[in-house]
């Protein structure tokens, strides 16, 4: 097996890359290999391999050995995916159903070494790349065309980054929804091209799956979820596209085309053997001897995990395990709000291995169109807007599988890992990836939130889990909120921060964090009062003071499933909470007049004196915040983007935005369907249009307009 680990000497055929393997032992020290791992995987993007961790003094060899795990907590049930369904099994079952499939494969795993040859090819001596040494670490320049922190997955053409994190030569947002849609690779394809035609779906929503908890991978503190419970659930029930893996390996045309005696594809002959076993709760003694192998900025709420900051209440437990044998795996895939992931084999039996392939983050375009929907040419014209986000969604739904071949056909950079006992992978941040089992393995997985995945995650995955009603199960503004306080109570000084790159990386993580407090969280929920049409944040309802040992930030949109923050929509009826975006693009319950702009009790913020309007004590945060930072490392260390947190520019704030709309509805009724423009006095019929309502009343009035009304921009005719 050890020739078949790739390295970065490793002639591979294009367009797959070797991902960087380092030895973590010779890392002479914590903080150099924080800084590696930075600069690699944050500012380069770049997947990356710690190998020899079982080398190290506090890995434990019995400890991690599967057979001593089935004598301990083989009664232990756990779920596995499969094929149809999940079912419930013992550990010692589920093991033992591997086994008897794995005579089949092993030893020889004739299929996963396919896989590894059909990448490579021999390097003629003329040919060959550098000799660099894989067990230690390199210097790394930085490249501006691969330091690109947002990829091009927004499904909005203007968006907010620090300077910090973006170069001059960041491309267009946008760029790739324009070419030609192609049929998606989808769980129930693989990537053998049968004979046999696969039709696609020209409705998006018959793909989407359904979410009807927190989540299977991420278990969280207590929420106000009502949705999940039939009769209030805004979605109707759709069967969960199963996580079985299928066998990857890059055929010819003519392998692809050879079927069995019974007619059938070798795959889809036992498709009920292919169970997975996901998600599991690692056992006790695993999760303590974690820290004894591996530095604290790599352990899950150590020291660079913003999610130690949160209340131990709204933490995610997200420290999972994986069990599988030959052809489980994970669909292609990116880690959960644009966290950081990482995995640990800690078990492998003799030859066995997974094999990860890794997209590149500036390829992320090409891996869209190979595996973006056919929608056809029945979208309702209303929606061709939001057709970016109509592409990106199936991406999101874990339901694609690529094989290498494809991957090649499209040019697409993809990083290649053989993962074996004692490696630790890391994939950055909006990483597409997907692995593959080969043989029976054991690994250890979680997830790690800093500031720039947070700005990755907010900007750019948040937005596209409410259109596609998926949770975020990170609650990653409040994150934000509480890394700026424990900032705030645990202020760094120049003494414990010596050295300038230190002092760098910090007041860099900090201001990733005041643009997203300042942009993402406070301005969004601001209320710009408009006499004129009885806009203010008077009448807000303030929910119930939080009880003993309740922390708050416990709602969650019962529609799009995303944290809420702060402000949010309620029916008292049904009891239907919404967030303010959903709210805007009038998604609702059937009382639509009957929703009402909601705020958590003042008594949430840990202020002395509570403000007349919540938002102020999260404002004088970020006021302070700015201060004690350029106090304590010195004067414009730090930069406030915004001096005045009253919203003005050419479209109102989404709160705005919101309490014009239910003002409308309170002052118009039945008749809130109809909207008068303000520019030239006509009447509309919204539903005749193909404008949404957030888009009509995000708009300021046109400044020749007299009296009540929506205000349209000029040029409105062409609009509809």
């Amino acid at each position: 097996m050890d020739g078949q680990v790739f390295t970065p000497t490793t002639r591979l055929k294009r367009p797959f890359i070797a991902a960087e393997r380092l030895d973590i032992s010779k890392f002479e020290s914590d903080e150099a290999l924080s800084v590696f791992i930075e600069e690699h995987c944050g500012n380069l993007g770049k997947p990356l391999v710690l190998t020899n961790l079982d080398s190290l003094p506090g890995w434990d060899s019995d400890l991690f050995d599967l057979e001593r795990t089935i004598q301990i907590y083989g009664e232990k049930d756990i779920h596995v995916q499969g094929p149809m369904a999940k079912k419930t099994l013992h550990l010692a079952a589920y093991v033992d159903m591997l086994k008897k499939e794995g005579k089949k494969a092993f030893p020889s795993h004739s299929k996963g070494y396919s896989i590894a040859s059909s990448l490579s090819e021999p390097a003629s001596e003329t040919s060959k790349s550098p000799k660099t040494s894989s067990s230690s670490p390199r210097q790394l320049k930085s490249k501006s065309d691969s330091r690109r922190a947002i990829i091009d997955d927004i499904p909005s053409t203007e968006i907010d980054v620090p300077a910090l994190f973006v170069n001059d030569d960041t491309h267009d947002l946008t760029n790739g929804y324009d070419n030609k849609e192609e049929r998606p690779v989808s769980r129930a394809e693989t990537n053998q091209e049968s004979s046999t035609p696969t039709t696609t779906t020209s409705n998006p929503t018959e793909m989407m799956p359904v979410y009807t908890g927190i989540g299977e991978r991420v278990q969280t503190g207590t929420r106000r979820r009502k949705c999940n419970m039939d009769k209030l659930s805004p979605h109707p029930k759709k069967p969960k596209y199963d996580e079985s893996a299928y066998d990857i390996s890059d055929k010819s045309e003519d392998e692809t085309d050879e079927k069995n005696t019974d007619g059938h594809d070798e795959q889809q002959q036992n498709p009920k053997e292919i169970y997975y076993a996901k998600d599991i709760d690692p056992p006790d003694e695993y999760k303590q001897r974690l820290p004894n192998i591996l530095p604290s900025c790599l352990l899950p709420l150590g020291s660079s995990d913003l999610i130690r900051t949160l209340p131990s209440s709204l933490q995610a437990v997200n420290l999972m395990c994986y069990l599988g044998g030959d052809r489980t795996g994970t669909a292609l895939h990116r880690d959960i709000s644009g966290a950081i992931g990482h995995n640990v084999m800690t078990f492998a039996v003799d030859g066995a291995y997974s094999q990860w392939l890794v997209i590149d983050k500036n390829d992320t375009s090409k891996l869209r169109e190979l595996c973006q929907e056919d929608f056809g040419d029945g979208v309702d014209k209303r929606h061709q807007q939001h057709g970016q986000a109509k592409k990106s969604y199936f991406l999101e739904c874990e339901c694609a599988w690529v094989s290498p071949r494809q991957l090649a056909a499209r040019g697409i950079n993809t990083h290649v890992i053989l993962q074996q006992p004692g490696d630790m992978v890391i994939i950055p941040s909006l990483c597409y990836h997907q692995v593959t089992n080969v043989g029976i393995s054991f690994k250890m997985a979680w997830n790690r939130i800093t500031a720039r995945s947070l700005l990755e995650g907010i900007k750019v995955q948040l937005p596209l889990y409410n259109m596609i009603s998926r949770p975020e199960l990170y609650r990653c503004k409040a994150t934000v909120y509480y890394a700026l306080k424990d900032i705030l109570a645990n202020m760094p000084t120049p003494a414990t921060l010596p050295s300038k790159p230190q002092q760098d990386a910090f007041l860099k993580n900090c201001r990733a964090l005041l643009h997203l407090f300042a942009k993402d969280v406070i301005l969004p929920e601001i209320i710009e009062p408009i006499a004129i049409e009885n806009v203010s944040s008077n009448g807000i309802i303030q929910d119930g003071s939080p009880g003993d040992g309740e922390i708050g930030f416990d709602v969650v949109c019962d529609f799009c499933y995303s944290d809420i923050f702060h402000r949010y929509y309620n029916c008292q009826i049904c009891d239907l909470d919404l967030c303010l975006q959903c709210y805007s693009t009038g998604r609702s319950c059937a009382h639509l007049d009957e929703l009402c702009m909601h705020e958590p009790s003042s008594l949430v913020l840990t202020n002395d004196k509570s403000p007349e309007d919540d938002m102020n004590g999260y404002i004088l945060l970020y006021e302070n915040i700015v201060y004690q930072l350029n106090r304590t490392f010195g004067p414009l260390s730090i930069i406030p983007e915004f001096t005045s947190f009253q919203h003005r520019g050419d479209c109102y704030s989404l709160a705005t935005t919101c309490r014009r709309i239910e003002m409308y509805r309170t002052n118009n009724k039945y008749l809130s369907n109809k909207i008068h423009c303000s520019h030239c006095e006509r009447i509309f019929d919204i539903w005749n249009t193909r404008w949404d309502i957030k888009t009509i009343f995000q708009h300021r009035p046109c400044y020749n307009s007299f009296g009540y009304g929506v205000g349209l921009l000029s040029g409105h005719d062409e609009r509809f």
